[in-house]
């Protein structure tokens, strides 16, 4: 018997599924009666759910000064007319559907990557949008698009008549590299290391995988095939957002996502949490402008465009949880869903943010933050449910909008669309962070609760006027958020006085900001329970350091005869030879989107160069002068690899995009290889973001035993933040310790080699 519940789509499974996961809340229903559905204001968090950095006694005391404040009389109406609202609003699913077929309305979607249930909810439009058109390329007939890995599907939304894309017709398609020339560069990148013995056998099993005739050459066509296919876009988009990113299951939290840290301002500017955070939404908003009017600049590079593709995913957008092992990215019509969510202790308030000034940013973020103060932390943090493995909060989430009665899945149907359709989260932590450790470990994960993970980009503030940006990676690399974060620090530490301090407040006409209400089965309760264990039980094996070196930067580094970055990969290299006594596998992200749908190639940063340089700073007999040698060597060996990586001619894109055209029955010994193994193996993950009002970036590692490494190498200073799965060994302080000795030792190297080859 099939169930007939709103979001059931046990019919739609793919056959690789487990049989009615989409129906998890009906199997619960058959095995004991629904539970009663709770109250739409949880109650308030107990002492052990105290967050990094706040006093667990301050917390209890707050906790224990008197049960759960109902409010008054008034109050109490207010959120029950919006309790009704919402629910009234929610009733538009149906609805919506039934719109959308009569109009010929779509939302682009690849139907072997949608979960029924996905695409059932989806249709709803929230209540900021219902009954509305929108304007704005690619919503003319739907209010919403689903993104799946190819960017190709998307590329209606990038009309030339726009400066942004005027010139992507000029965007070449990326390049497939020669068979000879990937297997040559990869030989050369396992030689440090395998033995002789281990290289002879790689080297066989590359030449038994190419030869004439052989499978590699038949993969060869195959991709050769579908890059003419993909003409316009590029052969590998993909099979790489599907792998890395939207077929990615376990948390995105601390796997995906990354965080970029606000540098601190003056005493005035520190002052207000909310002022602080009415200034970056502000300016935020600027730029968003700038994009939908199709205004905004292309990023471009000495001579062509580069491809922006991943500009359209940056706002109104979130990844959505795919029921069949497959996420996507919902996208909203810009020009009709223009609110903002915020979140404080756990709860979620929405407010339209169109026209508004910094003052009125400001008086309308303070109302969320009394208002949420009177209410108290919320027991049950609905966000923490976006920090599950992903096909746990595919079926969590399931749950939540298929309580017993329609009703009340309906509301938290339609609530979960008011956050997945907003312009971005602002989230106002209630805690104040010190340290860089401290303040990079509350932006990285903080105590999972007051975040809604899933949202494309969240702007986190904390007690003291620290904040910070914290991006999903899905569709959006780096180089593109870190383009938006430059301009608001920009913009923001150029505010005048009278901006910063606040002393023109807003008028109190507005509309009061509306909480976004859940209301939770016992089911639900119990499954947003398991999800803050699951959370805390992580992120007690999680380390995090910083290493912020003073004693010189770019400028000082390019006198030494070397390019800025490759000396940062050396030192890294170096550091971690101190560290652990050898050189394991390394990725630097290094960016093609100098090509059409480009995103990252690996540079391969371990060489011959620099295990030879490492090995002789550590051997104490090597001259100042040889040891200088070497590390230019190392830096140029680093930068050639680069040339080749940014030019889409790396070798480990393609070796993976040879392997993912194997069929069943083919296989090639080269990847079970041990060198392919420990050369690929990334010990160390590594990226570089500029910017001189940034003070910290990092995410985490991507294997266990594994450290990830976010830096910046500005003007006068570097920066390293360190992240391990190995807090009681310390691997990330022993590493950033001896990563500022590796750049003192390098200085003084480059000063004594330079003095010896006078004599």
């Amino acid at each position: 018997m099939h169930c007939t519940a709103l979001h059931c789509t046990a019919a739609l499974h793919r056959p690789r599924s487990p049989p009615c996961i989409a129906c998890i809340a009906c199997i619960a229903s058959r095995r004991s009666p629904a539970p009663p559905a709770a109250a739409a204001v949880p109650h308030r968090a107990p002492a052990s759910r105290t967050p990094p950095g706040r006093s667990g006694a301050a917390a209890e005391q707050r906790r224990s000064s008197g049960a759960r404040r109902t409010g008054s009389r008034r109050r109490g109406q207010r959120r029950a007319d919006s309790s009704r609202r919402l629910v009234s609003d929610a009733a538009a699913p149906r609805r919506a559907a039934e719109r959308q077929r009569a109009t010929g309305g779509r939302a682009e979607r690849s139907g072997a990557e949608r979960s029924g249930a996905a695409r059932a909810e989806g249709r709803a439009t929230a209540r900021s949008g219902r009954g509305r058109m929108s304007k704005v390329v690619g919503y003319e007939k739907a209010l919403f698009r689903d993104h799946g890995a190819d960017f190709a599907e998307s590329k209606d939304m990038e009309p030339a008549s726009q400066t942004l894309y005027a010139k992507q017709g000029e965007v070449d398609p990326l390049p497939l590299p020669e068979l000879e020339h990937t297997f040559e560069l990869f030989l050369q990148s396992v030689k440090p290391h395998v033995t002789e013995a281990e290289y002879r056998e790689t080297e066989r099993k590359v030449r038994e995988f190419a030869k004439e005739g052989g499978l590699a050459q038949e993969l060869q066509k195959r991709l050769q095939a579908l890059a003419e296919e993909r003409k316009g876009s590029s052969w590998f988009i993909k099979m790489w957002n599907e792998a890395a990113y939207l077929g990615y299951r376990d948390s995105v939290v601390w796997n995906v996502t990354y965080y970029l840290q606000f540098k601190d301002e003056l005493a005035s500017g520190m002052a207000s949490q909310t002022r602080r955070a009415a200034r970056f939404v502000y300016h935020a908003l600027a730029f968003r402008d700038e994009l939908v009017s199709g205004r905004l600049t292309p990023d471009m590079g000495k001579k062509k465009a580069w491809s922006n593709s991943q500009y359209k995913y940056m706002f109104n957008a979130s990844r959505m949880p795919g029921e069949d092992g497959m996420d996507f990215v919902r996208t909203y019509a810009p020009d009709v869903y223009n609110h903002i969510v915020v979140m404080r202790k756990n709860r979620f308030y929405t407010f339209d943010v169109q026209g508004l000034s910094v003052d009125d940013l400001h008086y309308q973020l303070e109302r969320v933050k009394r208002m949420a103060d009177r209410e108290g932390t919320d027991y049950y943090p609905v966000g923490v449910l976006t920090a599950e493995d992903r096909d746990k909060w595919a079926a969590k989430r399931l749950l939540l909008t298929e309580l017993g009665a329609e009703a009340d899945g309906r509301l938290n149907a339609a609530s979960l669309e008011r956050i997945e359709s907003s312009i971005l989260c602002v989230n106002l932590e209630d805690w104040s962070p010190t340290t860089r450790e401290e303040t990079g470990l509350s932006l990285l994960a903080g105590n999972g609760r007051n975040r809604f993970w899933d949202k494309s980009m969240q702007f986190v503030f904390f007690e003291n006027g620290k904040g910070g940006y914290v991006g999903e990676h899905a569709m959006m690399d780096g180089m593109t958020t870190t383009r938006l974060v430059n301009y608001c620090l920009d913009k923001v530490f150029a505010d005048p006085p009278e901006v910063v301090s606040g002393a023109n407040f807003s008028n109190s006409l507005l509309p009061e900001p509306e909480p976004v209400l859940f209301q939770l089965s016992q089911s639900a309760k119990a499954a947003i329970q398991e999800a803050e264990a699951t959370f805390d039980a992580m992120l007690a094996s999680k380390e995090l350091s910083v290493c912020m070196f003073h004693g010189y930067g770019k400028n000082k580094i390019k006198t030494f005869k070397t390019s800025p970055d490759a000396f940062a990969q050396v030192a890294i290299q170096y550091a971690y030879y101190k560290t652990f006594g050898c050189c394991r596998g390394t990725y630097e992200s290094t960016q093609t989107r100098t090509y059409m749908h480009g995103r990252t190639e690996v540079t391969r940063s371990v060489t011959n160069e620099s295990v030879a340089f490492c090995q002789a700073m550590t051997s104490g007999g090597v001259p100042a002068k040889r040891c200088l040698e070497l590390l230019r060597s190392a830096t140029s060996a680093h930068s050639a690899y680069t040339k080749k990586a940014s030019a889409g001619t790396g070798c480990d894109r393609h070796l993976l995009g040879l392997k993912m055209m194997m069929r069943d029955g083919e296989s090639a010994e080269l990847y079970s290889d041990a060198g392919y193994a420990r050369s690929s193996t990334w010990a160390l993950s590594t990226s570089g973001l500029g910017g001189e009002l940034m003070d910290g970036w990092g995410f985490g590692e991507v294997v266990p035993h594994g450290l990830g490494i976010g830096y910046s190498v500005q003007n006068d200073k570097l920066r390293f933040t360190v992240s391990s799965r190995h807090p009681e060994q310390k691997w990330a302080t022993r590493f950033t310790a001896n990563m500022e000795a590796a750049l003192q030792e390098m200085q003084a190297v480059v000063a004594m080699g330079e003095s010896e080859g006078k004599l």
